[in-house]
């Protein structure tokens, strides 16, 4: 059996809480890609239909 040092240990220890961060970072990120994008598709609906709404407008100044 292979006994093996309190230093490995450590190094293995370090990695991990490593590997936990940067995934904790992408998962943030991620996550606060999804909210923003959520924040911003009802401004872009709204703007959408105001353009339709002043084409309207325009076509029925334009009606005889």
């Amino acid at each position: 059996m292979v006994q093996r040092g309190g230093m490995d240990s450590m190094v293995e220890f370090i990695i991990l809480i490593g590997v936990f961060i940067i995934g904790g970072g992408a998962a943030l990120l991620g996550f606060l890609i999804i909210i923003g994008r959520k924040v911003t598709q009802p401004d872009h609906e709204l703007q959408q239909k105001i353009d339709r709404l002043e084409r309207e407008i325009k076509d029925m100044k334009n009606e005889p």
